[in-house]
């Protein structure tokens, strides 16, 4: 699996990633360009064999006293969804060897099914007034 960050040329990656992934789309040529070529969105797709099998995206938010990255939408193909495939977040980069100063990878545990939600109380009777 190869997970690459998308960059200005990317632009029919992304739009497949959007098409066979996203509950948005499809992605025009003009809105991929435009997306790409905005630094404060980050697109990153997970590859199997060349096809889009991740996605994820989110806005960069520049702050006075850090930066934050916020996720907008996470799409995995079904035949890839819980296979731990994660976790090269918490590795360090191949290039530096550790992630940026400053950066920080968050998750929250998933459980394999999703708790019964609380059953909601019947609304009260309405109180009509009688004359």
């Amino acid at each position: 699996m190869e997970i690459r960050v998308l960059k200005a040329g990317d632009e029919a990656l992304l739009m497949a990633a959007v098409d066979h992934l996203a509950e948005e789309g499809p992605l025009t040529q003009q809105a991929a360009t435009r997306h790409l070529a905005d630094t404060d969105l980050v697109s990153v797709v997970a590859l199997e064999d060349q096809v889009p099998v991740g996605f994820v995206y989110g806005h960069v938010l520049r702050r006075f006293e850090k930066t934050s990255f916020f996720i907008y939408a996470v799409d995995v193909d079904e035949a890839f969804q819980r296979r731990g495939s994660p976790k090269p977040c918490w590795a360090p980069s191949p290039t530096s060897g550790a992630r940026a100063a400053g950066t920080r990878c968050l998750s929250s545990p998933t459980p394999p099914t999703r708790p019964p939600w609380p059953s909601t109380p019947a609304p009260a009777a309405s109180a009509t007034p009688t004359t």
